[in-house]
């Protein structure tokens, strides 16, 4: 039997062969590679395009117009849906102001216009899981594993933030402001309110405060991804309670200290559940 017969290991140390003597692998180039050798014309760059975005970018816009129409149908259907209990709704936010308050239509269209607000706000409400969750479920499979891990959490977070922001907003910071900016006028003028503007204004409070109520969530993202430390929030906290008396100032909508007291000491509890949620 010749050596070149027996294997490597089995062979005598002066028959095994350096390392040196090995012949380097042959690099092996990739697909896209493969195919960027192949292209000798115009019509074969242009057809490599085509090909490279129907197998890598058309399915991503297939399932990103799939999510959006989910989305968008949902939303239709639950502003559709909340005609049936926007104008009880209405009458509800209209008992939050003084009982001297008198409700006046400017426009033909006022009433109606401000119905199809508060549509626009239940809608909202109802269909935002539905909404985030098909933006989770479309970026989740360019996700880890331990970033998937975080969605549910931050999914909770944002719905159950949403509402308890409009909960407050509805419990205190509503009554208490109208309560100070109408009855300020008692003895001087009979309060009247122009329906519309009125119905803006609440829900601009409810969206703000319901936004305001996302920063535990916003947190929470920011731990998760190494940008914000719970050691950081307890350094700074005195700078952050300034901060958060600015931010309550400027989203207080009337200039009388029970709102602002109202909206600072949720905020100063919310910095509270940013504390617990951060790593």
């Amino acid at each position: 039997m010749s050596y070149d017969a027996i294997p490597p290991h089995l062979r005598p140390p002066s028959q095994v062969p350096l390392a040196e003597d090995l012949k380097p692998l042959e690099p092996q180039g990739s697909t896209m590679q493969d195919d960027w050798a192949s292209v000798e014309t115009p019509q074969a760059l242009w057809q490599l395009a085509k090909r490279r975005w129907n197998q890598g970018v058309m399915p991503h816009l297939e399932e990103l117009r799939l999510r959006l129409g989910i989305s968008l149908g949902t939303w239709l259907f639950t502003v559709g849906a909340s005609y049936f209990i926007a104008k009880p709704l209405l009458l509800n936010l209209q008992q939050l102001a003084p009982d001297s308050t008198i409700f006046v239509q400017l426009a033909p269209t006022d009433a109606l216009f401000a119905v199809f607000q508060v549509m626009i706000l239940v809608g909202t409400i109802v269909s935002s899981p539905v909404i985030l969750w098909q933006f989770i479920r479309f970026l989740m499979p360019a996700l880890k594993p331990q970033e998937k891990a975080f969605l549910m959490p931050a999914l909770v977070l944002a719905c159950g933030g949403g509402l308890l922001g409009m909960i407050f907003a509805y419990v205190a910071v509503l009554p208490t402001s109208l309560h100070m900016l109408l009855e300020f006028s008692t003895g001087i003028a009979v309060p009247q309110m122009s329906l519309l503007p009125y119905v803006g204004f609440c829900t601009m409070m409810l969206g703000v405060m319901s936004i305001t109520f996302q920063m535990p969530l916003l947190a929470f993202l920011l731990g998760r991804m190494n940008l914000l430390r719970r050691s950081f929030l307890k350094q700074y906290w005195r700078e952050s309670f300034i901060a958060m008396l600015v931010l309550a100032a400027i989203l207080t909508p009337s200039q009388d200290p029970f709102t602002l007291i109202l909206v600072s000491v949720a905020l100063f509890a919310l910095y509270g559940v940013c504390l617990w949620v951060t790593p």
